[in-house]
């Protein structure tokens, strides 16, 4: 196990690299309306599912999308430089322009949340009517993980649970992905509720 593991190791980092970039764009929605309004928006993950089917229809009817038309390892890199792109941006422009403004940040929220329902799509070629809620706990426990309200928190939280899910997965299963998720999000509540860099969620509104 640990010989296969070892000589995956690139293919499974690399591929739980872009998935954490996805969970990224999730949980900028989430840090960005508890980071200037103080609660969660739990309809997020919603908005994730939304953005999953429209792109379905767009790639289906539109691009007709086949699962040969792009090499993964070439999709990986432009979801990450994409979505490397869209942080920066929202790290160094929208904390000037959405403080107090309640409708751009669940905008902007909103849209890096549609963002990754985009990229998503792109990557696994699939969605579900439950998949907000399976995304939406993953990308909430990794804002957790980096500390909720915190950009720089989701970046680096986002990252790190993306790679712990993709190697929980190789020694665990697939079928154990969620219950992995759910662990770590114990376990950050339980020993550090305020994450690496941001607050503990006390007096949140959902």
């Amino acid at each position: 196990m640990i010989g296969n593991f070892l000589d995956q190791f690139w293919s499974l980092t690399f591929g739980g690299l872009s998935l954490g970039f996805i969970y990224i764009l999730i949980a900028l929605g989430y840090t960005m309306v508890y980071g200037v309004l103080r609660m969660i928006n739990f309809a997020n993950s919603e908005i994730f599912m939304v953005g999953t089917f429209a792109t379905i229809i767009v790639v289906r009817d539109v691009f007709k999308f086949t699962q040969a038309s792009e090499p993964a390892t070439g999709f990986r890199l432009v979801l990450i430089l994409a979505t490397a792109l869209i942080f920066f941006y929202v790290g160094l422009w929208c904390p000037f322009n959405v403080s107090r403004n309640c409708w751009a940040t669940f905008l902007v929220g909103g849209l890096m949340t549609g963002a990754a329902g985009f990229f998503y799509v792109l990557k696994y070629e699939n969605t579900a009517s439950n998949i907000g809620f399976e995304l939406g706990i993953a990308a909430f426990t990794a804002a957790i993980l980096g500390g909720i309200g915190n950009i720089k928190g989701a970046f680096y939280g986002g990252l790190a649970l993306g790679l712990l899910e993709t190697y929980a997965s190789f020694f665990l299963g697939t079928q154990w992905k969620a219950v992995t998720v759910f662990v770590v999000l114990v376990l950050i509540l339980y020993t550090r509720p305020n994450g690496l860099f941001g607050e503990a969620l006390t007096q949140t509104r959902a």
